[in-house]
């Protein structure tokens, strides 16, 4: 399986496929050491990191719908409606079995966290939700989530899986019926190959 893009959902999504027994490439634009300032914070919703702190539940109906009026309905409902009702579980699903014990100590902030008061009510007519998980060195204020998710990567290599990176994707790859079947991608030194998987 080819999965493009090692941002949080790609990320997940090879991990998961490795557990499953998937032969995995991650694929990502950025090169290992540029992802270090790239990579951002997360916004799940109703993670148990959040309701054991005492934020209250929130209705997922009320998220898929902002995010619905906010593409105007030019958006896959199936993906918006799973990232409403299920990112929660995929960041305990995270924390609960790869992310290190010290590193949520030490690096997850949420509700109680300064400046999260910002991710929730309205603003010029956008509505936004508590459910912004700030992976921050409280110290510093320097963002720790690419240094946390590359225990991600790690678990995805010890797995089988494989990191392709500094690898930006051009075209996808179909074959007569129409099904993908491989990518085509350009590397940091300008070179061209193609990968070929689901």
């Amino acid at each position: 399986m080819l999965v493009i893009g090692a941002g949080n959902a790609g990320s997940v999504a090879a991990l998961r496929a490795a557990e499953l027994g998937a032969n995995v490439i991650l694929a990502e634009s950025q090169t290992y050491d540029e992802y270090d300032e790239y990579a951002c914070d997360m916004a799940c919703y109703n993670a148990h990191i959040f309701l054991d702190k005492g934020t209250p539940e929130i209705d997922p109906i009320d998220i898929m719908n902002e995010y619905v009026r906010k593409a105007l309905g030019h958006c896959n409902l199936q993906i918006v409606h799973d990232y409403a009702f299920r990112s929660g579980e995929m960041l305990d699903w995270m924390m609960d079995n790869y992310i290190p014990a010290e590193y949520i100590e030490k690096y997850a902030k949420t509700s109680n966290y300064k400046g999260n008061e910002n991710f929730s009510g309205e603003c010029a007519g956008q509505k936004s939700f508590i459910g912004m998980t700030q992976w921050r060195d409280e110290e510093t204020n320097i963002n720790m989530w690419p240094f946390v998710i590359r225990t991600l990567h790690t678990a995805l290599e010890n797995l089988g899986g494989a990191m392709a990176w500094g690898h930006q994707a051009k075209c996808l790859v179909q074959g007569e019926d129409g099904a993908v079947t491989g990518a085509i991608f350009e590397d940091i030194d300008g070179n061209y190959q193609q990968i070929n998987a689901k």
